[in-house]
């Protein structure tokens, strides 16, 4: 989340937390940013698994501000293509 103004950690902390307890099925990571201020409950990392079409899967861990492909079906081809 992108904000315009300085953020009150303590406020934002509880509430990203509570956002992040209220999804019981998965876990959640929260990152609040605002000029120089990064506030993050969670990991900082996406973990993607991508199954290629000779039975393989693939695993990546992909560190906040990496380049992640949004297109999973392209990031699927293209892993099918290259390895």
């Amino acid at each position: 989340l992108v904000y315009s103004k300085p953020l009150d950690a303590a406020k934002w902390l509880s509430a990203a937390r509570a956002l992040a307890d209220s999804f019981t099925d998965v876990r959640l990571a929260v990152t609040g940013r605002s000029k120089g201020q990064t506030l993050r409950v969670g990991d900082d990392c996406v973990h993607e698994e991508y199954a290629l079409a000779d039975g393989r899967t693939l695993r990546y861990k992909h560190i906040e501000g990496s380049f992640s492909n949004p297109n999973a079906r392209i990031t699927e081809a293209t892993m099918n293509f290259l390895c």
